[in-house]
């Protein structure tokens, strides 16, 4: 066998070779969950989707040879509202306040209008005066 410095020096490199390899291994084992904390992390930091506010859905009006269907409703600025005569007869969809103005619509004819101010818009049908209705748009 080797001399006792030998043996020492071996025990001594050996020592040193397993102070080097634990210090590695802690390297590694504290790389691995600093890498696993910044990825969880990471999920639980992602910003939350702000979602567009969809377009107004578009709406119809329909017109009968007596009265507007429906008679009152609500829609968000923005909105498209059709106007269809139904009807037998020709009729108009004309703002009271002087907003839109379909115009003569023979029946199956339509009309279309954006409403992008908010407010209470009445209408009224030309041919017929005692047809009226009320669209809000808030």
């Amino acid at each position: 066998m080797g001399t006792e410095s030998e043996e020492c020096s071996f025990l001594i490199f050996g020592r040193q070779l397993f102070y080097i390899i634990m210090r590695n291994y802690s390297l590694l084992i504290f790389w691995a969950i600093a890498l696993t904390f910044l990825v969880a992390m990471a999920n639980c930091t992602k910003p939350i989707p702000i979602y567009e506010v969809p377009p107004p859905i578009p709406r119809t009006v329909n017109i009968y040879d007596d009265f507007f269907d429906p008679p009152t409703f609500t829609v968000r600025a923005g909105t498209r509202i059709t106007f269809t005569n139904l009807g037998y007869h020709n009729h108009s969809a004309t703002s009271d306040q002087g907003v839109f103005d379909s115009g003569t619509l023979a029946p199956g004819q339509s009309f279309s209008f954006t409403f992008q101010d908010k407010g209470e818009f009445s209408f009224h049908c030309k041919f017929h005066p005692e047809m009226h209705a009320k669209i809000i748009v808030q």
